[in-house]
């Protein structure tokens, strides 16, 4: 989190983290690619 905190919101980490810990169940990894991009 700390390394990410200066780019991406908490809901944004958050996100990140459930589409990572989730990845076999992701139809497409365009959803984990969006997770990635920077919010703030």
């Amino acid at each position: 989190d700390a390394l990410a905190a200066p780019v991406l919101s908490d809901g944004a980490r958050a996100r990140l983290k459930d589409a990572v810990w989730n990845l076999e169940q992701l139809d497409s990894l365009t959803t984990l690619m969006e997770a990635c991009k920077a919010d703030r």
